[in-house]
């Protein structure tokens, strides 16, 4: 798994601020929920992650193609929702 210092890091800081925020008795159950959500890829397999907000979606010939190409670079692309 291929992924910047700064994606990894952003990532472990909205975890570690979502345990921070939950009292003590929910803590363990969310750090459970949160460590079983993370997607397993066998060592090698290149991914992309892709944040994207698709406000408009535009379909063929946007978001869609854009998608398709990465596809054909990577081993998988994780699409995931920015706001």
């Amino acid at each position: 798994l291929q992924a910047s210092p700064f994606i990894l890091a952003s990532l472990y800081a909205i975890i570690r601020s979502l345990l921070k925020e939950r009292p003590w008795s929910t803590q363990a159950r969310a750090q459970k929920e949160l460590t079983d959500a993370i997607p397993r890829v066998s060592p090698g397999t290149r991914v992309c992650v892709y944040g994207l907000s698709a406000n408009p979606p535009t379909g063929e010939g946007g978001h869609a193609t854009i998608v398709a190409h990465l596809r054909r670079m990577f081993d998988e692309v994780w699409v995931l929702p920015v706001y």
